[in-house]
């Protein structure tokens, strides 16, 4: 038993990802069956894992009703499995056809879930109880907010495409004023806003729109940051992981 962190009710918690599986999925190296887990701390070892990150933060009914419910349309979208229209551009990939409230809210609970994770791993994923108790509200009631209100752009590494196969934690950055979380998974890097006038944030066009239309940004010069970071990773000297 213990206190669900989604319901707030005393409950029977259920083992479950941190990062959901299908996150994961295609990381795996076929030899070994292993992913790598980065740092960018380069005093830090970078880790081979043969399995996700697993704990016991909700109870059955949150875990595999609601959260499940947001990953598995986010699953058809970003694995195949649902007709979307894409259109492929030289900088970015413009995407259709999405559930405005089911994706976004999958996109803040892959956050919400490293904020509230005991976990080491996760202990860069820290915001305040006020924003932390926002995102639990809006998961519970399946209120996705307007689309800067924890908004996320998602990009394809392309200069350092080897980052693609490794899993890096949230980990605070602040970017013109606004504190975000910046993390590797799938495949994709994702950045989330967490700031009370996000509503200004300089990338906002790429967030998910009201009508379902997601921009996934391909690395470029406006994503100086990603650069940066991405260098960062693979300079770690146990890069990549062994």
């Amino acid at each position: 038993m213990g206190v669900c962190n989604l319901c707030l009710q005393d409950r029977d918690l259920v083992e479950g990802h941190v990062f959901p599986e299908f996150l994961y999925a295609e990381l795996y190296d076929p030899a070994t069956h292993k992913f790598h887990q980065l740092h960018t701390d380069v005093s830090r070892r970078n880790l081979r894992r043969s399995k996700g990150l697993y704990e016991r933060l909700m109870c059955n009914d949150c875990d595999n009703r609601i959260i499940s419910g947001y990953e598995s349309h986010a699953s058809k979208v970003l694995n195949g499995g649902t007709e979307i229209p894409i259109v492929d551009e030289p900088d970015r990939i413009l995407v259709g056809g999405l559930d405005y409230s089911n994706f976004k809210l999958f996109q803040i609970s892959l956050l919400w879930r490293a904020v509230i994770s005991t976990m080491e791993e996760f202990q860069a994923a820290k915001t305040t109880a006020a924003h932390a108790e926002r995102m639990r509200r809006m998961l519970l009631t399946n209120d996705p907010g307007e689309p800067h209100e924890y908004g996320c752009v998602m990009l394809l590494p392309e200069l350092f495409k080897d980052v693609q196969h490794g899993i890096l934690p949230p980990e605070p950055i602040r970017i013109a004023g606004h504190w975000c979380f910046r993390f590797l998974a799938g495949g994709f890097w994702w950045l989330i806003v967490v700031s009370r006038h996000s509503a200004t944030f300089v990338m906002r066009q790429w967030f998910l729109a009201a009508d379902g239309t997601l921009v996934i940004g391909k690395e470029s010069a406006s994503t100086q940051f990603f650069h940066e970071l991405a260098a960062h990773l693979v300079k770690n000297p146990t890069y990549p992981a062994t």
